[in-house]
């Protein structure tokens, strides 16, 4: 998707970073452990989405950013899965019901798993012949 002799290595650190968070959050909110600062399933919701923006300003769209000329279907797949995730987020913050995501629980594993999936679309190697 981008030359990664381009890349500075610190937006590579932050999602790392961030990742590792996210990936703790998941597995505390899976094992039904209070963090501090999500004790209930809305909280994990919106931290894990804050977790997730900051992942994706920093390593996911100045990616994208570097290599304007060249949008591939990873990316255009990346951008559909970011905007799905805000939804997800702004209906269950503002009380709307989305079908097969009933509860605050499904909203964050719905979350979470949009998020694995943009971090491996990103992990991607680059193919030629997906440009548009």
């Amino acid at each position: 998707m981008y030359n990664k002799d381009q890349s500075s290595g610190s937006g590579e650190i932050v999602v790392a970073v961030f990742g590792f968070m996210a990936l703790v959050l998941v597995l505390a909110v899976a094992g039904e452990f209070a963090l501090p600062i999500a004790n209930d399933a809305r909280s994990a919701i919106i931290v894990l989405a804050v977790l997730g923006l900051v992942m994706c300003l920093t390593g996911g769209i100045p990616m994208m950013l570097r290599n304007r000329h060249n949008i591939t279907i990873e990316v255009m797949i990346g951008m559909i899965l970011g905007v799905v995730a805000l939804l997800v987020l702004g209906c269950r913050l503002f009380g709307f019901h989305l079908p097969l995501i009933e509860s605050d629980q499904a909203a964050f594993n719905a979350l979470a798993l949009l998020i694995i999936v943009k971090v491996v679309l990103a992990a991607l190697p680059e193919h030629q012949d997906t440009t548009l």
